[in-house]
């Protein structure tokens, strides 16, 4: 009886002390969150013109990509958008009009001008016109293909063994595995669009063209649009490594009831907290990241092998303190440092279905992050100067479409 009792008793303490250590450390996070979420809103407004003629231009589109934020310009090519604080890549484009991409930091109300040239124009430069070939001319090239029997049979084939290939359901499924995601609720509305390139090599998938595709994801409310200019995976046995260069927009589906409203608002929430973008705004809080989570680590080939998400004793890898990466100046945020960055988000596990990630001795969520440039800026509600600096591996590299939030989302207080 007195063993029961020790055990009641030790087995009471241990949930008081678990209670004592995360209560207070979700209701900080909540806090610091709340606290940085109240960026400044500002207007972001400016017209589109033509570059030759500087007439307007109506019904352009602009965009933010990676958001939910975007317009079109009325009759006299202007357009406005509130936007909150941050940096953003602006995208505008117009029907038979080359599109524009610029980099914007909103740190008060922002006009902008944007001019477009036009397509027709621009190839005029390049491009003189050919008179009409004679009646002698096209016979000749009529006897030259009807020699070309052969050649053109072999490329039938060829294409016939392309649409072949294209038909193999096993390429779309690891494209779905290693980049749309594969929850349920949350498909690709055109996966017939994707075209994959022909490879000898073992355990490639790529694209053969960019292509335009629609996802509606209702497990987060969201209708992405997804402009995929180039993808390419090679499995490795352990791991799978891909690369991508896509541009995101954000829509927001309409929820048919309120349970749905909830369910999309607590997804939407636990997909942010562990994210990159929540990992910058707990840097650039006030608090100390353990408040959110986070622990981080520097060295040579910075590694956790204890299984406990600790670091290995065999390596050069220490844990360090934030100010060790970011310099907290009067007006801005940066990251600076050398080498590699391992972030631990200690609150998740490591959610690899398919094993793609090569992170099975790991415990708790793991990325790192390097630097391509001295020092990256980067504001309060978790938005980076320039993405393209800044390199990701583990966890954050392998977060699926299905997976992502508009690059503005912040969770409600």
């Amino acid at each position: 009886m007195s063993t029961n009792k020790t055990l009641s008793k030790h087995g009471f303490l241990v949930v008081v002390v678990l209670l004592v250590l995360i209560l207070p450390s979700c209701q900080s996070t909540n806090e610091v969150l709340n606290e940085v979420a109240s960026v400044n809103i500002y207007e972001f407004r400016g017209a589109v013109t033509d570059e030759e003629t500087s007439e307007p231009l109506s019904g352009a589109q602009v965009m933010l990509e990676g958001t939910s934020f975007k317009t079109s310009t009325n009759e006299l090519g202007e357009f406005s958008l509130n936007i909150p604080k941050g940096f953003y890549e602006v995208i505008v484009t117009q029907d038979g009009y080359r599109s524009m991409r610029r980099l914007v930091g909103f740190e008060s109300a922002t006009s902008q001008t944007f001019r477009l040239f036009n397509k027709s124009v621009v190839n005029s430069f390049s491009t003189k016109q050919e008179e009409p070939a004679s009646i002698e001319s096209l016979s000749k090239r009529v006897r030259y293909l009807e020699q070309k029997t052969d050649s053109l049979e072999k490329l039938v084939n060829s294409l016939k063994s392309s649409i072949r290939a294209q038909s193999d359901d096993s390429r779309l499924d690891k494209f779905a595995d290693y980049y749309i995601g594969d929850a349920p609720g949350c498909d690709v509305l055109n996966p017939g669009d994707i075209k994959f390139a022909d490879s000898d090599e073992p355990g490639v998938i790529s694209i053969d063209e960019p292509v335009e595709l629609i996802m509606e994801n209702y497990n987060t409310g969201y209708r992405v649009i997804i402009k995929l200019n180039d993808f390419h995976a090679k499995d490795y046995g352990r791991v799978v490594r891909t690369n991508v260069d896509a541009d995101y927009f954000f829509e927001e589906l309409t929820a048919e009831n309120n349970n749905q409203r909830e369910k999309w608002k607590r997804n939407r929430q636990e997909l942010f907290e562990g994210s990159f973008q929540h990992l910058l705004v707990a840097l650039a809080s006030e608090k100390p990241p353990i408040y959110f989570g986070y622990r981080f680590y520097s060295g040579n080939n910075v590694e956790s092998v204890s299984g406990l998400g600790f670091t290995s004793s065999t390596v050069q890898d220490r844990e360090v303190k934030k100010e060790y990466f970011v310099k907290k100046k009067p007006d801005k945020n940066l990251l600076e440092f050398d080498g590699e960055i391992r972030v631990e988000y200690i609150r998740k596990g490591v959610d690899d279905p398919n094993s793609i990630m090569g992170l099975s001795k790991y415990l708790n969520q793991t990325s790192w992050i390097t630097l391509n440039k001295e020092s990256i800026e980067f504001s309060e509600n978790g938005m980076l100067k320039d993405k393209d600096a800044l390199e990701i591996q583990g966890v954050w590299n392998y977060t699926t479409v299905c997976k992502m939030l508009p690059r503005d989302y912040i969770p409600p207080s």
